[in-house]
């Protein structure tokens, strides 16, 4: 896909984060960690917390069905969600690359939800090194916008996977849960293996 000429560049993906979070010691040892951006910063955005309380809530339901996923939710202070063993929200406006989680766990099976925004790239796979499930908006429509043009960069540079949205511009439930199990179950572990070993910078800069 050409770049639009409307879209900015996302290099260098890789940025200095100013808050580094610790995860309860449950989270941190899991298995299995989905960390989802609800978008606190970006009301108007696919997975915002203002507009997509319910989705949000369905699709962590769903996800902790397997006891060994643990579910990081980041979000505005006003979402509350179910209290649940299996989720830990960090409650935040700052723009979510300035967060980073302290991931020691070399063995987990780790993957980003969000957006395809650049912030959530730089902080899935350029802080992070781990894969990102994304949605672009409009994503039906034949204009170019900079969440396809990302969208797109996930599957070029194998860093993660795109998720269609429904024909009224929805997110479809079924479709990011499989998504997101591509990385934490075993379909996806190369993939993975290749971002944390690899990547230094999105768009290029591999390891030789």
């Amino acid at each position: 896909m050409m770049k639009p000429p409307n879209v900015k560049s996302v290099f260098p993906l890789h940025r200095e984060s100013k808050e580094k979070v610790k995860l309860p010691d449950e989270f941190q040892n899991a298995k299995k960690l989905v960390i989802v951006n609800a978008e606190s910063n970006r009301g108007d955005d696919l997975l915002s917390d203002i507009l997509h309380k319910e989705f949000l809530f369905s699709l962590i339901t769903k996800l902790t069905v397997d006891a060994d996923v643990r579910v990081v939710l980041i979000a505005h202070d006003t979402l509350q969600p179910p209290v649940q063993d299996r989720v830990h929200t960090i409650h935040t406006e700052d723009s979510v690359e300035k967060v980073k989680f302290e991931l020691t766990n070399i063995d987990q099976k780790a993957v980003w939800l969000g957006s395809c925004t650049q912030r959530n790239l730089i902080s899935a796979i350029g802080n992070h090194k781990i894969p990102m499930v994304g949605y672009a908006k409009n994503s039906h429509s034949t204009d170019q916008n900079t969440q396809k043009y990302n969208c797109n960069k996930l599957l070029e540079f194998n860093v993660g996977l795109p998720v269609e949205l429904n024909e009224g511009q929805t997110i479809d439930n079924g479709a990011t849960v499989k998504a997101i199990k591509f990385f934490i179950d075993d379909s996806g572990k190369d993939q993975v293996k290749f971002i944390r070993q690899h990547v230094k910078a999105f768009g290029g800069v591999l390891d030789e």
